[in-house]
């Protein structure tokens, strides 16, 4: 029993090591299911390294039933709440809000790329660029120039998320 609980302790560790409960790989992309994989093959590994030197008759079973089964699972999982976050992001809910800023130009094709993957989770709600005519961009306002792109965000709520800055 010790052994078990252990087992799913270490294993939520790694998973979080690896970065596979990131807000920014949930829900779209390859990244979420290699994060699980890598880090289930990670600590699986290390416990048949362990079993091995320490010669544990029941460690070797969990690396041989557990492994399989826990990764097949885990990923079912992932898999299953991904299709259910992907159907809430298509109706617009548990999507994060983007405020685009940049020359009107590349913003058309940004905002065309994010709108069309609704399951990446990214809404656009406004742009800030410093073209002459203040007129909408498809279906998304215009409010103000790249100057004031922090100052729009502030007022409509839109949150920096400061980790992917260079």
């Amino acid at each position: 029993t010790g052994f078990t609980a252990g087992l799913i302790v270490a294993w939520a560790l790694m998973l979080r090591l690896h970065g596979a409960y990131d807000h920014r790989i949930l829900g779209h992309g390859p990244e979420e299911y290699k994060a699980v994989a890598t880090a289930s093959f990670q600590l699986f590994a290390m416990v048949a390294i362990a079993s091995y030197v320490l010669r544990l008759d029941l460690a070797r079973g969990y690396v041989a039933m557990a492994m399989p089964a826990g990764i097949f699972e885990l990923l079912l999982a992932r898999w299953l709440w991904r299709k259910w976050l992907t159907m809430h992001r298509s109706s617009g809910r548990m999507s994060g809000s983007v405020l685009v800023v940049g020359d009107r130009e590349h913003l058309v094709d940004l905002i065309r790329a994010l709108d069309s993957v609704p399951a990446a989770g990214y809404r656009v709600v406004a742009a800030c660029c410093s073209c002459a005519d203040r007129s909408d961009i498809g279906k998304v306002p215009v409010v103000g120039d790249e100057m004031e792109a922090a100052d729009v965000a502030a007022r409509r709520g839109i949150r920096a998320d400061r980790t992917q800055r260079p």
